[in-house]
């Protein structure tokens, strides 16, 4: 079974994020973004599989043990392939390469099939904010970005597993470490 292990947002970001969404189904240019169960999100790995109660347990420890990350977003991005993707670059700052490294040798003795993407030294962040656009329709989804639309910023202060199978979560845990007290 395929699982993504995703971070999320703080409230405000991840409904910037989702209004984004919305503007690109009222104008036409995609409705798939807003229409599926999923929050926003940027993964930090994606496998062909694991065992999601050993996976739900390393999670709830790391996450116990992170505080929020900075989640700053200053360009777009997209894939050159027949999907049409549009994308939200984040901006990998030392503790977001960090919480992506730690996290990726903590689950690779666990999960089968790692996406390469996903390998530290290959590792490509995004949010998606729509995709199966043809090549017209991807212009037209950059133009509606204007010029103060970035930077977004905000926090990363969640975690989870997400069953890509069905779609659903198999668990989401805050970050609970609080650095102003260190």
């Amino acid at each position: 079974m395929p699982y993504a292990i995703e971070l999320y947002f703080d409230d405000r970001t991840e409904a910037l994020i989702k209004a984004i969404w919305e503007k690109m189904a009222e104008k036409g240019v995609s409705d798939r973004q807003a229409k599926r169960k999923a929050r926003p999100h940027v993964a930090l790995a994606v496998f062909e599989d694991g065992d999601p109660g050993e996976l739900t347990f390393l999670l709830r420890s790391l996450a116990k043990e992170q505080a929020p990350v900075e989640a700053r977003f200053e360009m777009l991005g997209t894939y050159c392939s027949a999907d049409g993707v549009l994308f939200l670059v984040p901006v990998v700052s030392p503790r977001f390469f960090l919480l992506h490294s730690n996290t990726i040798r903590l689950i690779s003795p666990l999960v089968e099939g790692l996406k390469e993407t996903c390998r530290p030294q290959r590792f490509v962040p995004h949010c998606t904010v729509a995709h199966g656009l043809d090549k017209e329709t991807l212009g037209r989804a950059v133009a509606l970005f204007s010029n103060k639309a970035l930077p977004i910023v905000g926090q990363f202060n969640r975690m989870g597993l997400f069953d890509l199978g069905t779609g659903e979560d198999r668990c989401i845990y805050p970050f609970s470490k609080d650095i102003s007290a260190a």
